[in-house]
């Protein structure tokens, strides 16, 4: 027999562990129960808050549902087998009982259509009761049950007609086996006819769709519920086989035994259960004989072959009345699938605007398409008072400058509920960025004038938004320092200089204009990345000279920035030479180690280019003689000459020891341009002491000035 391995197969698809065990065909099938956990939510709101919960809805693996109805042939010709048919059907659904199986019996009987019809080859009636009351079509004996003694006393009430006659009304019984609502057959049940009858069907042809039969075998039409023949719901035996199949309906045929065919006025050599073959398969069903000791197992198998595990269709949750609105979503928001599981579901609780103080009690469940609950959980709300929402104080208004961090304080943000506080501070800066934090610091990239805003959000998640402002000032940029030739250049030549620059404000652009100290002003070339990068630029001078370079910088927003560089010499070698001596009076500070002493100061010098030279020869001698400091020239880097200005540099020693340098300048008063008297100034500074200024008669003077000192006897001359 079969049945052990139809088990074993159901056991796979329904599933585990079980706290119970079911008999199924004989075996042992675990089970679980129905629930729903927790059993019990409990939660503290206020009108228009939710809450989220995780509910596990165990499903159990049930077993599969079948429902059986038995069908009875009550014309005469049933004498000799109707008593085996109702003990074979009594035994069917005792041995289908003990599977397991979750099933359900009903009970059908029929005759044939009234005797006026006798002119189509339907029954006549015989005499007075029990037949004098006339054939019937149909009559449904027992709607589907679970109560089996009532099935039983339906199935022994049958009353037997009289008289021996064919053919019977059989596609009226199937047809009303998915016809008849009153039948009531169970959402998610196999549906089963079992029929126990002993002739054929009427129809026009029963040959129709039998193998290796040709012709015509026709029993009369069936007239339907109407029972008039030729009207619209006249019945075909292939199309009602086709909507049994289509509507699940499976018929199994009990015959009382196997004859030919041509007893009925059928075709020659072949059995009546060749046609009953072919009828029952075409719903996926089988024939048997009524007789067989077999039977009652052959059934059980027939039916159970059919079964397969069961499934849930629609599996969701809702509450109960009154509380639909409260049970806002769902995720997943159903479940369809096989038995013998445990499926979650997150779900979203919200009290309603407007809800009163007090405590909700209600039950959401666990319930399927076919309203089978699955479990109930209980939900306890306690509403509270309606929620007030924070404050927000974004303070302000705040200033600094690009670049540079501004403090922002919403600390004095409250919440007007006893108990609730602020929990979350959303900042949004105005130019793009956000931050979160009671106080916040914040570097704005740009000046500008900037909207802040500042979201507070309560215990409860109300929110609040309040607004500043902050004003941001642009920050000129930093220039410098310039980088310019190290040594003198002759006159003609381009020279190039540099510079870096850097901006606090990144997003700003930049020009530069460089001012070459001779008249000239030129654009520089910028060079930059978030605000800071190089000016480069050059310039050819056409005189010679000691020449200070400004570097101006300025951002989009006007900001200027300036570097000046000390001085870039520009010589002409064939710009004549300069000679002088005599002496001055050194003012006090002149002489950095003792700035109180003053007194005579002789000097004496000649410089001059050296046909071909590209740095000065000479010699110059200074001596001041209360401070007994007596300096000497070793060497010239360069000359510049000028109108009535001469001015040249180079390195000597004081009383023969040590590393100086030195910058002479000298007016010749008698050239144009020279004031009519001449001047002189001299700066010493100790190279190998950080050029720390040893001695200068004009202290504080620009490198690259006039001198103002007058000589106080002698003479200096430039010659051309």
């Amino acid at each position: 027999m079969n049945k052990r391995k139809n088990m074993n197969s159901l056991l796979k698809s329904m599933g585990s562990i079980s706290t119970a065990v079911l008999l199924v065909f004989g075996l042992m099938l675990p089970v679980v129960s129905a629930s729903i956990s927790p059993a019990t939510f409990e939660a503290t709101l206020k009108p228009g808050e939710s809450a989220t919960e995780t509910k596990t809805v165990t499903i159990p693996a049930l077993p599969p549902k079948a429902d059986v109805i038995f069908a009875f042939d009550l014309t005469g010709s049933m004498g000799s087998t109707i008593s085996t048919a109702k003990a074979k059907s009594i035994d069917i659904m005792n041995n289908l009982s003990a599977t397991g199986v979750d099933i359900n019996y009903g009970v059908m009987s029929y005759m044939d259509y009234p005797h006026s019809y006798s002119s189509y080859g339907y029954s006549s009636t015989y005499g007075s009761y029990p037949c004098g009351g006339g054939d019937y079509a149909y009559k449904l004996n027992q709607a589907v049950t679970s109560d089996k003694t009532v099935v039983s006393n339906a199935i022994n009430g049958l009353i037997l007609g009289c008289g021996a006659d064919g053919p019977q009304d059989y596609t009226r019984i199937f047809y009303e086996s998915y016809a008849d609502s009153s039948v009531g057959w169970r959402s998610g049940a196999k549906k089963i006819i079992v029929n126990f009858g002993d002739n054929v069907p009427h129809d026009d042809n029963l040959n129709e769709g039998v193998s290796g039969i040709s012709g015509t075998w026709s029993t009369g039409g069936d007239p339907g519920r109407d029972e008039i023949m030729f009207t619209a719901d006249d019945l075909n035996l292939q199309t009602v086989l086709g909507a049994m199949a289509s509507n699940n309906v499976i018929l199994i045929e009990a015959h009382t035994a196997d004859w030919p065919a041509s007893y009925e006025g059928g075709p020659a050599g072949h059995n009546i259960l060749e046609f009953w073959n072919y009828w029952t398969g075409l719903t996926g069903g089988k024939t048997f004989i009524t007789g067989s000791t077999t039977l009652a197992d052959d059934v059980v198998n027939a039916v159970t072959a059919t079964l397969t595990a069961p499934t849930v269709n629609n599996l969701h949750l809702q509450a109960s009345s009154g509380y639909e609105s409260w049970l806002v979503s769902s995720t997943p928001a159903s479940y369809s699938g096989p038995t013998g599981v445990t499926t979650s579901f997150d779900i979203v609780i919200k009290v309603p605007d407007g809800t009163s103080p007090g405590d909700y009690t209600f039950t959401i469940s666990a319930v399927d398409n076919a309203g089978v609950n699955y479990g109930d959980q209980t939900v306890i709300i306690h509403v509270l008072n309606p929620n007030n929402p924070p404050v927000a104080v974004p303070g302000g208004p705040y200033s600094g400058n690009e670049g540079s961090a501004v403090n922002l304080d919403g600390s004095l943000s409250s919440d007007p509920d006893a108990g609730d506080s602020v929990v979350s501070y959303q900042w949004d800066f105005g130019d793009g960025s956000t931050g979160s934090g009671a106080t916040v610091t914040h570097t704005y990239k740009d000046n500008g004038a900037y909207t802040v805003s500042l979201t507070v959000t309560d215990t409860h998640g109300a929110t609040d938004t309040k607004t500043t402002t902050a004003n941001i000032a642009n920050v000129a940029p930093t220039v410098g320092p310039i980088t310019i030739p190290a040594d003198p250049q002759p006159v003609g030549t381009t020279i190039s200089i540099s510079s870096p620059f850097t901006d606090p404000g990144v997003l700003d652009t930049h020009t530069a204009t460089i001012d070459w100290n001779d008249g000239a002003m030129t654009a520089g070339t910028v060079t930059e990345t978030a605000g800071s990068g190089s000016v480069a630029g050059s310039h050819a001078y056409s005189a010679p000279g000691v020449y200070t370079i400004t570097l101006t910088v300025t951002d989009k927003d006007g900001g200027v920035g300036t570097a000046v560089s000390q001085y870039v010499v520009v010589y002409d070698p064939n710009g004549g030479f300069v000679t002088g001596g005599g002496w001055i009076t050194s003012p006090a500070g002149a002489y950095i180690q003792d700035t109180s002493l003053t007194g005579r100061a002789n000097f004496g010098f000649v410089s001059k280019y050296k046909k071909g030279a590209t740095v000065p020869t000479g010699e110059t001698e200074f001596q001041f003689q209360v401070a007994n400091l007596n300096f000497h020239s070793t060497a010239y880097d360069w000359l510049v000459i000028a109108g009535a200005r001469a001015q040249y540099k180079g390195t000597g020693t004081i009383n023969g020891a040590g590393n100086y340098g030195f910058l002479l300048t000298a007016i010749d008063g008698a050239i144009n341009g020279g004031g009519g008297t001449d001047k002189f100034r001299i700066k010493i500074w100790d190279k190998n002491n950080g050029d720390a200024v040893v001695y200068d008669n004009e202290l504080g003077t620009a490198d690259d000035g006039a001198p103002t000192t007058i000589l106080k006897g002698g003479s200096i001359v430039i010659h051309s």
